[in-house]
C-alpha cells in the first residue's frame, strides 16, 4: 500500500463541473451520493435527480445563510486543514 497526501488548503471546487468556488459568497448546493454539487449544478441536476427518483441520495444541503465554499470547508470538511489522503493498494 502507498499513501499520498495532497493539501488543497481552502480551495473549494465542485465535484461535478470543476468550477472553483473558493472565494464566492454564493449559497446553495448539496451533497449527492458523496459528491459536492455546487449551486449551479444543483439547479441544473435536480430535475434529473427527481425524474429518476434519486432524491434519497441527497444527504446534505448548504444552509441558505452560508456560502457554498464556507459550507464545504466548515461543515463537510469539519474545519480541517484541507488535506486529502489517497491510499493505493
Amino acid at each position: 500500500m502507498s499513501t499520498t497526501t495532497i493539501n488543497i488548503g481552502k480551495e473549494v471546487i465542485c465535484d461535478s463541473c470543476n468550477k472553483e468556488w473558493t472565494n464566492s459568497p454564493v449559497s446553495g448546493g448539496f451533497m449527492f451520493s458523496g459528491y459536492a454539487y455546487c449551486p449551479d449544478c444543483a439547479k441544473s441536476k435536480i430535475g434529473k435527480i427527481r425524474e429518476y427518483d434519486e432524491e434519497e441520495y441527497i444527504t446534505n444541503r448548504c444552509p441558505e445563510d452560508k456560502s457554498f465554499a464556507d459550507w464545504i470547508r466548515d461543515d463537510i470538511r469539519g474545519g480541517k486543514d484541507g488535506k486529502i489522503i489517497v491510499s493505493t493498494y
